[in-house]
């Protein structure tokens, strides 16, 4: 009897360290994807930083050359009014980028062929 009780346990301690490394296996399995999920999302964000950098640039330019003839109060007002903007735009893109992170076990999606 004593030795059915120690194999009962024998076994027990087998399945029990079976099913920790299957739960183990499922939950490295599940942070890779999670990881290359937010790997394309930097890759996406970078990309979008380096669009956004170039778009910006090419719109500077463009309001130098419009600005070019303004003189004084008109130019001031100008230069006012579109630095009002930029600060309108900067804050609505950081209370976006706040509200996509509220739920943090939210999973990302991950990106298809990963």
């Amino acid at each position: 009897e004593d030795e059915m009780t120690k194999r009962s346990q024998e076994v027990m301690q087998v399945s029990r360290v079976e099913a920790e490394v299957k739960q183990l296996k499922k939950e490295n399995h599940e942070l890779r994807q999670y990881i290359l999920a937010l790997q394309s999302e930097v890759y996406g964000a970078r990309l979008a930083a380096k669009y956004l950098d170039k778009e910006l640039a090419g719109r500077i330019q463009q309001i130098q050359l419009l600005g070019r003839d303004m003189k004084g109060a008109e130019h001031d007002k100008l230069w006012n009014q579109l630095e009002a903007e930029i600060h309108l735009h900067r804050h609505k893109t950081v209370i976006r980028a706040c509200r996509g992170r509220n739920n943090i076990k939210k999973k990302l999606p991950v990106p298809p062929g990963h």
